[in-house]
């Protein structure tokens, strides 16, 4: 099973900091962009294209950017399925949102 534990900033595994920086001072023929947003009309009329593999889960970008609520659940074989549907899409981030309970 694939490890959800976060990435080690090192030689092999660069930071997020440090691609921003190397981004934006590489020639604008390396430059890594991301495409622009579809109308609502053109997403309408490609919905299924959109839906993630989770009830609460959409593609903002298709195969590049998903958003959904936190993917745990308390049973254990759920909790699985949920998030090796996550990871099988290709998914190798998480970022939570939420602000830290007191």
């Amino acid at each position: 099973m694939r490890s959800l534990a976060p990435p080690v900033a090192g030689e092999h595994r660069p930071t997020a900091q440090s691609h921003y920086r190397d981004a934006e001072t590489a020639p604008p023929s390396q430059r890594r962009t991301l495409p622009p947003l579809e109308s609502f009309q053109a997403i309408s009329q490609r919905k299924q294209r959109y839906v993630g593999p989770t009830d609460e889960s959409n593609w903002v970008l298709p195969g590049r950017l998903m958003v959904g609520a936190f993917p745990g659940v308390s049973d254990d074989r759920e909790n699985d399925r949920l998030l090796n549907s996550i990871l099988a899409c290709g998914v190798t981030t998480f970022v939570c949102l939420q602000r830290e309970y007191d």
